[in-house]
């Protein structure tokens, strides 16, 4: 049996694992959304990286952008489309990894591929340096892809850009943190049910 895995289940069960007593309830419930694979709307959070997102890659393109959020908001998309400029857009990835006997099928959609740098953009009000080091956007696109020297991160606060860089020489193994999820979820059935039901993959 092979088992689906992606970035956004993992965040979430990593979430999970370090939500306080204030936040517990609410994270639990997230996850378990996340495992039954519900579709969430948008938090307004995730909504101002998709505008950001979204403006960064029309300039790419030459389309016409309109800005209602002040000159600093479009100093910053117009700095990380010249960052990226010139990459691919949304380029899917994927990678088996087996553990304990079980194949796990690791796989996401990179923001931008361009040269020996994968790109990630990220809006957001607070941030520090290493933010990303575990996550497994970091950890998982650099195992999947073979060719890159690394991951950088161009974060937006709204009026300055961070870049926050990872080479794969200086992140974790992408194998552990599977096994790490797998022999959690596997020990928890209220968990793990949900997981081999909803991420199973059938093969036709």
């Amino acid at each position: 049996m092979t088992y689906s895995l992606t970035p956004s289940l993992l965040s979430s069960w990593q979430y999970y694992l370090d939500a306080g007593e204030e936040w517990e309830e609410s994270a639990e419930s997230d996850f378990i959304r996340t495992l039954k694979r519900e579709k969430m709307e948008p938090t307004p959070a995730m909504q101002d990286g998709i505008n950001f997102e979204n403006r960064v890659e029309a300039l790419c393109e030459g389309k016409p952008v309109t800005f209602l959020e002040g000159e600093d908001y479009e100093r910053c998309v117009r700095e990380v489309a010249d960052w990226v400029r010139g990459g691919t857009w949304q380029v899917n990835t994927s990678k088996i990894i087996a553990v304990d006997g079980v194949s796990f099928l690791f796989h996401g959609r990179m923001d931008i591929l361009k040269g020996p740098w994968i790109y990630d953009l990220k809006f957001s009000k607070s941030f520090d340096i290493g933010k990303y080091r575990d996550s497994p956007q970091t950890i998982g696109y650099l195992a999947c892809e073979p060719g890159p020297v690394g991951i950088r991160y161009l974060v937006c606060d709204g009026s300055r850009v961070f870049v926050d860089e990872y080479r794969r020489e200086d992140v974790g193994s992408v194998d552990s943190l599977v096994a790490e999820f797998w022999q959690w979820v596997a020990a928890l059935p209220r968990f793990g049910d949900l997981y081999r039901k909803f991420w199973a993959i059938v093969e036709e």
